[in-house]
């Protein structure tokens, strides 16, 4: 996403690559995120602390945030970005957590970051404090998928540069359940043998007070939060169960 507090650089080409480069984060980042990924699975890094102090704007330089395990796949495509289009980048590590707060603190003052990875459920925080601008990709846009596009856009204005989808997934242990289910009463009638069978205390597990985790529970039964418009936006009014 795009710190609207600096996208009015003087020159205009440098706004114009700021287009260029998050087009080149579409096609390099995934490989290289799930390369930073298993790195930090293999080392087992700590947990780092919160960001202390962010680098100060520079004009005619392009900033980045990422977090620590987006850092090193930002900063070679920068690197890249940099080769090719003799603009400078600099790039920042920021605490996944600190980053839309960091943006709304350094992005009205006229510093931070120029371009931000960050989730598309920020988006609607950070459009009303008015930190981020509105992003056209032109004909790129063809290129990503129509729900991730949505999931960027707030009021019919696309706000960031989608580059994977994730999804939560259902992991088992195949020396206990060779076969996983297919359906959701299988899954309870699997889980309530391994238990009245003694094979495990509890034979699954479900993050609780987590709607991230919980919501196919909800829409897998035909439940929903909002419901949508004629034109497939949210619509506030039409309360779900």
């Amino acid at each position: 996403m795009l710190n609207k507090f600096r996208t009015n650089l003087k020159e205009i080409s440098i706004a114009a690559l700021i287009v260029a480069f998050v087009s080149l984060l579409l096609m390099q980042f995934t490989a290289q995120q799930a390369a930073a990924q298993a790195t930090a699975a293999a080392t087992a890094t700590p947990v780092p602390s919160p960001t202390a102090t962010f680098l100060p704007a520079t004009e005619g330089t392009l900033t980045i945030w990422a977090d620590e395990v987006k850092i090193d796949a930002v900063t070679k495509i920068g690197k890249d970005f940099t080769a090719k289009y003799n603009v400078p980048i600099r790039t920042q590590q920021v605490n996944f957590g600190d980053i839309r707060t960091g943006i709304k603190i350094a992005g009205p003052a006229g510093t931070g970051a120029d371009i931000f990875v960050g989730a598309h459920d920020w988006l609607g925080d950070l459009v009303s404090n008015g930190v981020v601008a509105p992003l056209d990709l032109g004909d790129k846009i063809k290129n990503l998928d129509p729900v991730a596009v949505k999931a960027f856009t707030y009021d019919g204005k696309l706000y960031g540069l989608p580059y994977g989808i994730e999804a939560v997934a259902l992991y088992y242990n195949k020396e206990l359940v060779p076969t996983p289910p297919k359906t959701w009463d299988e899954l309870k009638a699997i889980a309530k043998k391994l238990q009245d069978d003694k094979k495990v205390p509890q034979a699954y597990i479900l993050p609780e007070g987590d709607a991230y985790h919980t919501e196919f529970l909800l829409t897998g039964f035909g439940g929903y939060i909002f419901g949508r418009d004629k034109d497939g936006n949210y619509n506030p009014k039409d309360l779900g169960t």
